[in-house]
């Protein structure tokens, strides 16, 4: 998976060299000072490795009216205005310590940021733009968006939302050709942080679900155990091949399939 993420990294940073204002991460080897003017997004990301290195999260600016993602493209809806964040990085190397989770641990992540309406768009290779969920960064709050668990899709994922789907073995070293697994869990009461973080207040994110605009070209997906999408019902996905359920039904959500697979093609016109 190396070339993959050698790859990823590599279309982020174009993507986000156009029009994308990067915010920082909190550095974890300081004292951590609260600065009343800025955002803070605290978030469990894994599973990590025994350094405390985990996948990068990606973080952008949502309009929630239009759900379109928010840059500093001057000819965008509503752009972010200069010097303003409109993408931010959670993740990576800069762990402030690590959580348990039910297999393995996940590492926690401070970053600081504007505030305003945040959504969670992936990895940095992987859109969660058919299914993700948008949050509210106040100032001078620390955000605690809770935990965010990244992989593929296998029957024998110790985690039960990535056990849906399996991904054929010989397609996982191959770059940029499978789209990243993930999902999220709300903040709760009893989710712990690292000693060095303990003793900073923490409001806990409301997640919203939201689909958006896939801004950054990535590779598309969506967060895994959401429930399906008004057009994916038992009843539709059935009719895709039953041949029970007539084109043109509601529970046929490809009437027409039939139609042009039935139809003869007009013959080649002569040279």
């Amino acid at each position: 998976m190396n070339k993959l993420y050698t790859t990823a990294a590599a279309l982020f940073l174009c993507a986000s060299s156009s029009g994308a204002f990067a915010a920082q991460q909190v550095n974890h080897k300081k004292p951590v000072v609260v600065d009343p003017g800025k955002g803070y997004v605290l978030a469990r990301v894994g599973p990590s490795e025994n350094k405390g290195q985990a996948a990068t999260i990606v973080l952008f600016r949502i309009d929630p009216e239009t759900n379109r993602l928010r840059t500093r493209d001057k000819k965008s809806i509503n752009p972010v205005v200069k010097g303003e964040d409109s993408t931010a990085l959670i993740g990576g190397n800069r762990s402030f310590g690590q959580t348990p989770l039910t297999s393995g641990q996940a590492s926690v992540f401070l970053t600081s940021l504007t505030p305003g309406e945040w959504v969670i768009v992936g990895t940095q290779s992987t859109c969660a733009c058919m299914g993700s969920y948008r949050f509210t960064v106040r100032a001078g709050e620390i955000t605690d968006i809770g935990t965010i668990i990244t992989g593929v899709s296998d029957p024998d994922s110790a985690f039960a939302e990535f056990r849906g789907a399996a991904v054929s073995p010989d397609l996982l070293e191959k770059p940029y050709t499978v789209p990243e697994a993930m999902f999220a869990r709300a903040a709760t009461e009893s989710d712990t942080v690292p000693a060095s973080l303990e003793k900073f207040p923490r409001t806990r994110a409301t997640l919203t679900l939201t689909r958006f605009d896939n801004a950054g070209g990535w590779m598309i997906n969506r967060m895994s155990g959401l429930p399906p999408l008004e057009h994916e019902t038992a009843g539709s996905a059935d009719a895709v091949t039953d041949p029970r359920y007539a084109p043109g039904t509601a529970n046929n959500r490809w009437p027409d399939v039939n139609e042009n697979s039935t139809k003869k093609e007009a013959p080649a016109k002569p040279k």
